[in-house]
């Protein structure tokens, strides 16, 4: 007799187990008992279908095109592994709070634009500094491996024309675990201090070598146009998470 799905699921239960096992004997390797084979082969389907599953969004993580949620899982479990602690905030955290890449630091104020000069001539660097924090060319970008390298006017100047002479200007009452977070590519990326310190220009060598750790360095003169002395910020990656219209950033804790 001709068995069709029709008739399969038109008769009774036990007799519906009894055809289908002789039905797909061949397929599955005969004599089918209940609970047993059938069982044994949706499991290793499942278990490869999972590892297969697993690596795939492990690769895509790695190279940055993983979705979102996958990356901020990804982001997690690295932070975990390293040793480092996740931050409590949840999953999204904040609203873009302006267009472009920013950076912000709630525990002194600064909410201002990251501009990406074109070159690192001194032309192109001083244009950048009249519009934000400018990001040395050549550095890494938030999220990556090696240095991303920032840095902006201070000024102790009582009133200035152009807020961003004084951007920096608190960056010396920062400690050692406060937040630093820079929106950029639809994300925003967390920072934890480690250090402040304050170095002669000739001293305060950044070093850009790509490497495996990811990190963010804040420099900007002590004085207003000074040549001699640097404050030099370092922080370590926390993660990353999907930007939301949700709330705003800026005055939010830490």
């Amino acid at each position: 007799m001709a068995i069709s799905r029709f008739d399969l699921y038109s008769v009774p239960d036990s007799a519906s187990f009894a055809l289908f096992t002789r039905f797909h004997s061949r397929i599955i390797g005969g004599g089918v008992r209940p609970g047993q084979r059938l069982f044994v082969f949706s499991r290793q389907f499942l278990a490869a279908w999972f590892a297969f599953t697993v690596v795939f969004l492990a690769v895509a993580y790695g190279v940055g095109v993983a979705p979102a949620a996958v990356s901020e899982l990804g982001d997690r479990i690295v932070t975990l592994l390293s040793g480092g602690d996740v931050p409590d905030e949840p999953i999204r955290p904040a609203a873009v709070g302006g267009a472009g890449p920013r950076i912000i630091v709630p525990t002194i104020g600064i909410a201002a634009p990251i501009v990406f000069p074109e070159s690192a001539s001194l032309d192109a660097l001083n244009m950048a500094l009249l519009r934000g924090v400018a990001h040395y060319p050549g550095s890494a970008l938030p999220g990556d491996s090696g240095t991303v390298f920032l840095f902006g006017h201070s000024t102790g100047l009582a009133v200035v024309n152009n807020k961003n002479f004084e951007v920096f200007n608190r960056v010396s009452e920062l400690a050692a675990g406060d937040t630093i977070r820079l929106h950029y590519g639809g994300r925003e990326y967390w920072y934890r201090v480690q250090s402040i310190e304050l170095k002669r220009t000739d001293a305060a060598v950044i070093d850009l070598t790509r490497s495996s750790a990811r990190r963010l360095v804040l420099t900007t003169c002590n004085v207003f146009g000074g040549l001699d002395d640097r404050f030099i910020v370092t922080a370590e990656f926390v993660g990353s998470y999907p930007l939301s219209s949700g709330r705003s950033t800026v005055g939010s804790s830490s």
